[in-house]
């Protein structure tokens, strides 16, 4: 068969991707601190709020994008200027009013509020919950739904993970430092009669240092990511090209067959790891039809009575390889005797105690979370969210027996949305509005 050219986003694109996403978010948060010499707070909030307004329309186009990049700061600065701008709004009507003095009598009513004093602590606020709330945080949760796991991304993918949170940190500490310094110098030297020299010099000048410094510093380190991937990777990704894997879940009754590997499989390291027996590559298919991967799964294993249902596809963040998930089912263990796959039969507890110690493929882990979490979540509720049953948190046990026959779709992300906005989640009809409407999951 004639091989295929998928839709790509190239390694060095990526790469600079996220330099760029530096640039832009935090140069959108730096930016009312210089237009505050030029622009009178009055003023300010509209100018923050049309900030927030222009980094979430480039979140929501990317959201929407074919082979979208990680836009996390891009999503943390746009949170971050609009609270800022919230902030700003409340200070600058307190002040119009005229009664400000009752409750805010060391304001100035010409410059009620310096502008890096309410950005720095919000974008602090922001980056931090970003930061406690880690893989629960909820556009990183979002993509994982939409894209996979970083596992299931590739090289790109597990770079946009990687990196994203890397920016979120050094976000979170850039702002903790000017927080510190501007209140620092606003309590010990600043008075509230305008800005002299220095006050300029630390509320605007310094700022704006630390950005153009952190821009060279994020150019350093993408400049040698970039050195690092093709040092490693380039020659024989240039030469590989694109490809397709498969892989399959074999089940037998409510066991799941596994096999401790002895190799590396592409660019994990999965020696010692238990994965699935049954994994395949081929030069590029953009479609797997059913029968051609029955085929493919009964050359390989030498086992011609099972029965087969198509999972999931994953397609890498470059765009250049995906992967097809299917789910065989067997009727019993006796047509493994003459087979060529080598492995021992596991439950989804031990499976489970498995994943918690790190001893199966991240890949794997991947499959298993979709599988487990899918079926839960289509045997509790329908697809809108509501329950099924009519008692409260009610859950039925999880069994594979009958898994060829259930009618769910694996590849639906909206049921991995669902398992976490449900009927039984707090404002989930507000929440599902959001994301459906505002947010616009497809």
């Amino acid at each position: 068969m004639k091989e295929e050219t998928p839709q790509r986003i190239h390694t060095s694109q990526a790469i600079f991707a996220m330099w760029r996403n530096w640039t832009e978010a935090v140069g959108a948060l730096t930016l009312p601190t210089v237009l505050s010499l030029f622009v009178t707070c009055h003023w300010m909030p509209v100018v923050l709020l049309s900030l927030a307004f222009i980094l979430f329309v480039v979140v929501r186009v990317n959201h929407d994008a074919s082979l979208s990049v990680c836009k996390v700061l891009h999503f943390i600065a746009s949170r971050s200027l609009l609270w800022s701008g919230i902030v700003a709004l409340i200070i600058s009507l307190t002040v119009s009013t005229g009664n400000y003095e009752r409750f805010f009598g060391f304001l100035n009513a010409d410059l009620p509020y310096v502008v890096v004093l309410v950005t720095s602590p919000v974008a602090l606020i922001v980056s931090g919950w970003a930061i406690l709330r880690g893989l629960k945080f909820g556009y990183c949760m979002d993509c994982r739904m939409r894209h996979g796991t970083p596992a299931e991304r590739g090289f790109i993918g597990r770079m946009f993970s990687q990196e994203g949170w890397f920016q979120i940190r050094f976000l979170f500490w850039l702002m903790v430092v000017q927080t510190a310094l501007g209140y620092g110098y606003y309590f010990v030297m600043y008075i509230n009669a305008g800005l002299s020299t220095s006050d300029i010099f630390v509320f605007v000048w310094i700022p704006l240092v630390f950005y153009c410094v952190s821009i060279v510093f994020m150019a350093v380190r993408y400049f040698n990511i970039y050195m690092y991937y093709e040092y490693h990777y380039g020659a024989t990704d240039s030469g590989r090209g694109a490809k397709t894997s498969i892989r399959y879940l074999i089940v037998c009754g409510e066991q799941i067959m596994l096999e401790r590997r002895n190799e590396t499989m592409g660019e994990f390291d999965t020696r010692g790891r238990y994965d699935t027996p049954a994994s395949l590559s081929f030069f590029f298919y953009e479609n797997m039809p059913i029968e051609r991967a029955r085929k493919f799964f009964a050359d390989y294993s030498g086992i011609e009575n099972f029965d087969i249902r198509f999972m999931y596809n994953s397609t890498t963040s470059g765009g250049d390889s995906n992967s097809y998930h299917y789910i065989i089912t067997l009727p019993d263990a006796m047509v493994l005797r003459n087979c060529r796959l080598k492995g021992r039969f596991f439950n989804m507890k031990e499976i489970e105690k498995l994943i918690d110690s790190g001893e199966v493929t991240p890949i794997l882990a991947a499959e298993i979370y979709r599988l487990y979490t899918v079926g839960n979540t289509w045997s509790t509720y329908d697809k809108t969210g509501r329950r099924r049953y009519e008692i409260k948190g009610y859950r039925p046990a999880f069994r594979l027996k009958g898994i060829q026959n259930w009618d769910v779709d694996f590849n639906d992300p909206e049921w991995l949305f669902v398992s976490v906005n449900n009927q039984d989640s707090s404002f989930w009809m507000l929440r599902r509005f959001w994301h459906h409407f505002i947010i616009g999951r497809k």
